[in-house]
C-alpha cells in the first residue's frame, strides 16, 4: 500500500460530510454504529482499505447523482 492509497480519518470525515451523511446515516447505510464510524473518522489513524474504499464510493455516488 502507497502513501496515495492511504486514506486518513479527517479525510474519511470530509469525504462523509461532503455527501451531506451524519455519522449516525452512514452507520445506518454501512450497518456500522456511529461509534465505529467515529473511530474510522479520528484523526491522524489510517482508515482500513475495504472502508476506505467505501468513503472513496460516496464521492463517485455523489458525482454520478448530480449529472
Amino acid at each position: 500500500m502507497t502513501d496515495i492509497d492511504v486514506l486518513y480519518g479527517e479525510d474519511a470525515q470530509a469525504l462523509r460530510k461532503k455527501a451531506g451523511l451524519t455519522q449516525t446515516q452512514l452507520g445506518d447505510r454501512w450497518r456500522l454504529t456511529r461509534q465505529q464510524i467515529g473511530r474510522y473518522e479520528r484523526a491522524g489513524h489510517a482508515v482500513p482499505m475495504k472502508e476506505a474504499d467505501a468513503y472513496r464510493g460516496l464521492v463517485v455516488a455523489l458525482k454520478s447523482n448530480a449529472t
